[in-house]
């Protein structure tokens, strides 16, 4: 049962809150974009001013965010808690789940079947993992889920072996899992990990040289969203655009094989899908990037469009914050046009 708008921000004004800089490259140089989430809780999303990251900040603590997870995620963010739906061929989960079954088939051609093990973090009701076993017959199957009822439900619709748990703790998978996996699947997972390069590193802790990672997460600047909003809530700490993904599989160690960032496929809704390869060569501690204040200016623009522009035709926002957001963000941008933001530089902090 979805939670009523005054139970949304009750919810989230009762949770343990802390104050981050940003997960890419530990800055605290942040413009604020908004100050409410779709559902009306007065979540702050932030764009970091030396990378272009956008993030949840303050955001709430790991550990109120593992209880929402074991409880509360699944009827509060899709409105439903049945896993059966996912099997049924004409929903959304299914179309996109086979989608990404194709996409992780392309990138596995010239590889023995029978020497292939799989990894699904986030596995939910195991669809993907069902539809991959079905054209791999020998391949190996893992997947993780956090919430109980969907972890069971996979466990009795594939033949993977599944671990009910947190898709933060990964490093506590690895005794069990017992050997290297050749593909790890990050499907609409890595939008709510807290530290994405940290979680990617130990990802690629779990990938033989040169196996394959399949990351799927939202887009929000993609041609087609034109609600943006929508993929804000308490759970996406973490909001990514291409530029921004591809840094964080760079900074992880990852190649970038294969983009899908900004064309319509089915089931996917504004979404962008990433094949990347593990590369020991870039493994490591990497020098990261920092945007000029031209290029961070750019991409602040196409945001605030996205985002604000949307805001101020939504019908549940009062008209007096509307106009407060859209003023407080015309000033900002004017403050870097005029150069008043000295951490645009390619030097550290």
């Amino acid at each position: 049962m979805k939670l009523t708008r005054e139970e949304h921000r009750s919810l989230y004004e009762q949770m343990q809150k802390e104050d981050v800089p940003c997960s890419l490259c530990d800055s605290r140089q942040q413009v604020e974009i908004l100050d409410l989430d779709k559902n009306g809780m007065p979540l702050r999303t932030v764009i970091c001013g030396r990378c272009g990251f956008i993030f949840t900040n303050p955001r709430p603590t790991e550990k109120e965010m593992l209880a929402f997870y074991r409880t509360t995620y699944r009827g509060f963010y899709t409105g439903a808690s049945d896993p059966a739906k996912d099997y049924n061929p004409d929903s959304r989960v299914y179309k996109r789940a086979k989608w990404i079954c194709d996409f992780t088939l392309r990138h596995l051609r010239g590889r023995q079947a029978e020497d292939i093990r799989i990894l699904d973090v986030g596995c939910a009701s195991g669809i993907l993992l069902n539809l991959l076993g079905q054209s791999l017959p020998a391949a190996e199957l893992y997947g993780i889920e956090p919430t109980d009822s969907f972890a069971a439900y996979a466990r009795e619709n594939t033949r993977a072996k599944i671990f009910s748990g947190q898709c933060h703790a990964l490093n506590h998978y690895k005794t069990p899992l017992n050997r290297r996996m050749d593909v790890v699947t990050l499907v609409h997972v890595l939008e709510h990990m807290y530290n994405p390069v940290q979680k990617l590193r130990e990802i690629g802790e779990f990938l033989t040289d040169g196996g394959l990672l399949v990351v799927e997460v939202p887009n929000i600047l993609h041609r087609d969203c034109d609600a943006p909003i929508k993929k804000v809530h308490i759970d996406h700490v973490s909001q990514f655009i291409p530029s921004t993904l591809r840094r964080a599989l760079t900074q992880a160690g990852f190649e970038v094989l294969d983009e899908f960032t900004d064309t319509y496929a089915p089931g996917k809704r504004h979404a962008m899908t990433f094949a990347a390869r593990k590369n020991v060569r870039l493994s490591g501690e990497r020098p990261f990037p920092f945007l000029t204040a031209n290029e961070f200016e750019a991409i602040y623009d196409v945001v605030k469009k996205k985002f604000v522009l949307r805001v101020n035709k939504t019908k549940d926002a009062p008209a007096k914050k509307k106009l407060t957001l859209w003023s407080r963000l015309k000033r900002k941008a004017g403050q870097l046009r005029k150069g008043a933001n000295p951490e645009h530089s390619r030097s550290s902090e």
